[in-house]
Order: structure tokens, then sequence, then C-alpha cells
């Protein structure tokens, strides 16, 4: 039991430590390559709201049962995220738009 919580931690920390090293060795090899995706980050933001949403589905109807104020707590943390997070992925291009047009009507 205690080897796999050794391994377990060791392979965490290999992925965390290996991506830290990663992404310095990207952005020293290209370092002012810049890949800016409007459409893909909104699409990840909308999934994203989608899955905070359906997590707190989840725990609101595991709570029913039980009345733990732990989930209820996560739940609501949950759908707070999910909510803003969809806003958030809706309305950032129209924000962008509109910042483009007040700049051009300068």
């Amino acid at each position: 039991m205690k080897n796999t919580y050794l391994s377990f931690y060791g392979v965490m920390m290999t992925v965390l430590v290996g991506s830290v090293v990663l992404t310095y060795a990207v952005h020293i090899v290209w370092g002012n390559l810049f890949f800016v995706n409007e459409p893909l980050h909104t699409a990840i933001e909308a999934f994203g709201s989608i899955l905070a949403l359906g997590v707190s589905l989840i725990l609101f109807s595991k709570n029913q049962h039980y009345r733990i104020l732990r989930k209820n707590v996560l739940a609501t943390g949950f759908l707070g995220m999910g909510i803003l997070n969809g806003f958030h992925s809706q309305l950032w291009p129209w924000f962008l738009s509109a910042s483009r047009l007040g700049r051009r009507c300068r």
C-alpha cells in the first residue's frame, strides 16, 4: 500500500516537473512565436463551462441523499465557475470586436 502511494506521487511529480521543463524549453526555442486562435479559445472555455456545470449537477444530486456541507460548497463552487466560464466564453469575442471598433473610430 505504501509503495502504491509512493509510485503515484512519483509519477505526479515527474509529470509536473517534466511539464515545467518542457514549457521552459519550448519558450527558449520559440519565445517570439505567439499562436492566438480565438475560436479555439472560445470552444475550450465553453467545453470547460459544460464540464463544470455537469460536475456541479452530479454533486448536487449526490448531496440530496446525504446532506453533506462539503459537497454542497464544492457543488456551488463548480456551479459558479461554470456560469462565469460560460459568460466568458460567449462574451469575449463581442468585447474584442467592440474594442477593435472603438480603435477604428478614433
